[in-house]
């Protein structure tokens, strides 16, 4: 990590992952356990390599598939490490807060638990939503 971490930068990085980013808790086929995951993807680079700097993950790019069109540079970190960066941008979201806190409470270890947590999780509320 070769950047000063502030409390303005860990502000302006919880402002990105709130206007252009996703955090989630997916349910992999074929696995018990959730996973909890953050990522974005945008056409500037320079954002990207700031998060992949800081909390490490996954940075690559996607080529565009027509022309006049801009390369997508993708980020995403998961499992332990995104549970840990939401607890740290949780303060800062606004958008994404409750989403950061499921992320960030997701420590499942029997099959039971994580079976209990996956129909909750997937419950729908009045207007046909997904809580």
């Amino acid at each position: 990590m070769n950047k000063m971490v502030t409390p303005e930068l860990i502000a302006y990085m919880a402002g990105i992952i709130d206007g252009e980013g996703t955090i989630m808790v997916e349910y992999l086929k074929g696995r018990w356990t959730p996973r909890p995951r953050i990522c974005f993807g945008m056409t500037d680079r320079a954002i990207g390599e700031l998060f992949y700097d800081i909390f490490g993950g996954s940075f690559n790019a996607k080529k565009p598939s027509g022309l006049g069109k801009k390369v997508i540079w993708y980020w995403q970190i998961t499992g332990w490490r995104a549970q840990d960066m939401c607890s740290l941008l949780y303060p800062y979201l606004i958008i994404k807060k409750a989403k950061a806190l499921e992320c960030i409470g997701v420590r499942l270890t029997t099959r039971s638990e994580a079976a209990k947590a996956k129909s909750a999780y997937r419950q729908r509320d009045k207007g046909g939503r997904y809580k």
